[in-house]
């Protein structure tokens, strides 16, 4: 069957296939003092075209043995470039293993060092830092740490709670609580001075009168304390601020399938209001804040955004993690954000601003919500996903690992992995430790040693290998 170039051009474009050759995912690691990774090579070099042609001699009008796709890692023939035609050739070897002893030549204006170069030739990431600079290896009184941790509820963050997780910790491989310091409704688990002077009315609701109460609890027990932020899904300041939040084409006040309302990403005053609320967090004593709905809606109905709509939506997400990276940085604290679990494994941004190149290079951990029961029968070729913990967590990780392979300065990638059965699937199992440990040893074999357990109801004491059995109270919560 005849494929015809704008075809090749049509599917190439929509998903990036990846195939690594090293993979070793722990680029971001603080062991020595180079934490971000040289990638230039004099022998690897990367496709810069939509589509490149391989040709068997350095002429273009020679014939095409192979189609490089844009972005593809390729490796150069230990031979010298030659002028041709008014072109400079470069000769190289195939990238797969059938044509591994096979060469061909290309046009040199069409390869560079830059893995992420030819990204500035799209309209959408022509904006995007991919070389930010102000990003740090480790904080002199906040150390890194390989972080394997649970969700927690901010119902479950105090009291007898607290103390029942903190037991469970002691006698398991736990080492880390994210904790919701603000949920998608709006609420705070702390007394807030950017939320009594930004939005009282929220100012009103709070757990804990003390902002450092936990931190301290947590430091003095050696657990890392996420605090996990919900940004642009937020009801209650939306409601409070209808002329902040996303509406309708007509008008009408956008809610998600949760009947939630949203707040529009490019508000800036709300990037004030949510990155207040963070250095708080900071100043209060967490390790490291978690930005998760950072994102549009995902939804196909037409909405009204703002007169800077025009702008893309990867790059206001990207420029609001940029700025909150800079305000964070000087209190000593990481940033991480949750991204749906696809996006490494699509090339753009799924409609929703979150392309894996322009969120990582902007903070320190990035997590994949890599949950099976999420992925469609036939991810990967896999019938049921969920079913199959250990393939759908490889599969999906992969194409993490190789993307970040590419960049000069990568996050730490830190999925996280199901610890829930999806009962609503007609096609499940049951999840416990043996499928929970599946998951880690798919990271595992990928180098990623790193990852974060949800579970929504916070029901960990049939998933963890313990010492001994600890019994823990359910949270009063709704889930996430």
């Amino acid at each position: 069957m005849n494929i015809t170039l704008m075809s090749l051009r049509l599917i190439l474009s929509i998903f990036v296939i990846v195939w690594p050759d090293a993979l070793i995912a722990n680029i971001s690691s603080c062991d020595d003092q180079n934490l971000y990774r040289t990638l230039s090579s004099s022998t690897n070099q990367y496709v810069m075209a939509d589509l490149l042609f391989a040709r068997q001699e350095p002429n273009k009008n020679s014939k095409i043995l192979s189609y490089l796709k844009q972005g593809q890692k390729i490796k150069l023939a230990n031979e010298p470039k030659v002028f041709e035609n008014d072109r400079l050739w470069t000769k190289i070897k195939f990238p797969s293993s059938t044509e591994a002893k096979l060469t061909g030549w290309v046009d040199s204006n069409y390869l560079s060092k830059n893995p992420l170069r030819h990204l500035s030739n799209i309209e959408k990431y022509k904006n995007i830092d991919f070389e930010f600079d102000e990003k740090v290896c480790a904080h002199k009184n906040n150390p890194r740490r390989k972080v394997r941790g649970i969700y927690l509820t901010m119902y479950s963050a105090f009291g007898k709670h607290l103390d029942r997780f903190l037991q469970l910790a002691n006698r398991s491989s736990i080492n880390s609580f994210v904790v919701d310091y603000k949920d998608e409704l709006g609420k705070i688990i702390f007394k807030s001075e950017t939320v009594k002077k930004m939005n009282p009315v929220q100012a009103k609701r709070v757990l804990i009168k003390d902002p450092k109460t936990l931190p301290e609890r947590t430091k003095l027990e050696n657990i890392y304390l996420i605090g996990k932020l919900v940004v642009f899904k937020d009801d209650s300041y939306a409601r409070q601020f209808p002329a902040s939040a996303i509406k309708h084409k007509d008008g009408r006040l956008f809610e998600d399938r949760d009947g939630i309302a949203w707040v529009n990403p490019y508000n800036r005053e709300y990037w004030n209001y949510v990155l207040g609320i963070a250095e708080e967090m900071a100043r209060s004593g967490v390790n490291e804040i978690q930005f998760d709905y950072i994102r549009f809606p995902d939804t196909n109905k037409p909405l009204l955004m703002s007169a800077e709509e025009k702008r893309a939506r990867v790059e206001v997400i990207h420029e609001f993690l940029k700025e909150a990276y800079k305000r964070l940085k000087p209190h000593g604290v990481y940033v991480s954000a949750d991204v749906f679990g696809l996006v490494p494994n699509t090339a753009g941004d799924l409609y929703i601003g979150q392309h894996w190149e322009s969120l990582s290079s902007v903070i320190d951990y990035i997590s994949p919500m890599m949950y099976p029961s999420h992925y469609s029968k036939g991810f990967a070729s896999i019938k049921d996903p969920d079913m199959n913990p250990y393939d759908t967590i490889y599969h999906s990780a992969r194409g993490a690992v190789n993307r970040s392979q590419k960049m000069t300065q990568p996050a730490t990638i830190r999925p996280w992995i199901q610890g829930f059965t999806a009962t609503w699937l007609r096609s499940h199992i049951k999840y416990g430790q043996t499928e929970l440990q599946a998951q880690i040893d798919a990271l595992a074999s990928l180098g990623v040693d790193e990852y974060l357990i949800w579970n929504p109801g916070n029901r960990y004491e049939n998933l963890l290998k313990q010492e001994s059995n600890v019994s823990i109270d359910v949270a009063d919560s709704a889930s996430n």
